[in-house]
C-alpha cells in the first residue's frame, strides 16, 4: 500500500471516530467545522449535483454550510463558471486536478478532484467526489478564505487534499445513513421533466466533445437507449442530422448555447 493511501486511511479512521459520537445535524455540522478548523479553514459549504443537473447547468442542492448565503452563492457561481468554461474577470487564478480516489475500490470508478480559485476578494477551495453513474452525481466540499494570500491558500489546500477527500467521503457515507432526508435524492422535490431528460444527452454531446457512446456512458445508459433518445430528439425538432439538432436546440435555448 502506498504512503498516500496509508495516510488517507489513517485520516478516515480518525474522522470517523470524531463524527461517530454526534447525533443531530447541528452537532454533525459543528464537528465538521472543528475538523476543518484544524486544517486552517474557518467556514465551509457542502453541495451536490446529480449528473443530469450538472450537465443541464442546474444549480446544486446545498446540503449544509457555515458560510453566509452570499458566500455560498459566490462559491457555487465561481465553481459553475469554471466547470462550464465560462470566462470571468473575477477569476484571477484557477487550479484543477482530478484522479482516482485512493479510498474507493477501482471498480467503483469514483473520481476525486481538487479545484482552487483565486478572486480579488477571497480564495475558494473545492474537494470533489464524483461517480460514473448519473444517480451518483458530484458532491463538493467547499472552503473559503478571505485572509490568506492566493499562494498561501493554494499551498494549504494542496497539502490538505488527502484530508479533504477523506472527510468528503465520510460526510457522504455517514450523512446518507444518519440524515437521509437531507442527503438522499428526493425525486418528488427534484423533479426533472421528460424534455430536460431528453435534451440532457444532446447537451453533453454538444459541450464535451464526446461521441454518442461516450455520452451514453456519462449518463449511465446504453448506446441503444442513447440512439433512441437522439432519434426522438430529431423527430421532435423536425431535423434529420445530429449536428442540425444541436444547432437548432442551441438557438431555441433547449440546451446551453454553443459558441
Amino acid at each position: 500500500m502506498k504512503r498516500d493511501e496509508l495516510v488517507a486511511k489513517a485520516l478516515e479512521t480518525e474522522f470517523r471516530k470524531t463524527l461517530s459520537r454526534v447525533v443531530t445535524l447541528k452537532e454533525f455540522t459543528q464537528e465538521l467545522g472543528k475538523l476543518l478548523g484544524l486544517m486552517g479553514y474557518k467556514n465551509f459549504s457542502l453541495f451536490h449535483w446529480r449528473s443530469i443537473d450538472y450537465y443541464l447547468k442546474t444549480p446544486p442542492r446545498l446540503l449544509i454550510s457555515t458560510n453566509t448565503t452570499q458566500a455560498v452563492k459566490k462559491a457555487i457561481s465561481y465553481f459553475h463558471n469554471v466547470a462550464a468554461m465560462r470566462p470571468s474577470d473575477e477569476l484571477l487564478d484557477i487550479y484543477y486536478e482530478e484522479t482516482d480516489s485512493l479510498l474507493d475500490a477501482p471498480n467503483t470508478a469514483v473520481r476525486r478532484g481538487c479545484c482552487i480559485l483565486s478572486t480579488p476578494t477571497a480564495n475558494y477551495g473545492y474537494a470533489l467526489r464524483k461517480g460514473k453513474h448519473i444517480s451518483s452525481g458530484q458532491q463538493v466540499l467547499s472552503v473559503v478564505s478571505e485572509t490568506l494570500s492566493a499562494n498561501q491558500f493554494s499551498v494549504k489546500t494542496k497539502n490538505n487534499r488527502l484530508a479533504l477527500d477523506s472527510l468528503n467521503r465520510i460526510i457522504q457515507e455517514m450523512g446518507i445513513k444518519r440524515f437521509p432526508e437531507l442527503f438522499s435524492s428526493d425525486v418528488n422535490k427534484e423533479k426533472i421533466t421528460k424534455k430536460n431528460k431528453l435534451f440532457c444527452l444532446l447537451n453533453i454531446i454538444a459541450h464535451n466533445d464526446v461521441t454518442l457512446s461516450q455520452a451514453a456512458r456519462m449518463m449511465g445508459i446504453s448506446v441503444y437507449t442513447a440512439n433512441k433518445k437522439i432519434a426522438n430528439i430529431k423527430a421532435e425538432l423536425g431535423v434529420s442530422t445530429l449536428p442540425t439538432a444541436v444547432l437548432y436546440a442551441s438557438n431555441k435555448d433547449l440546451i446551453d448555447r454553443v459558441l
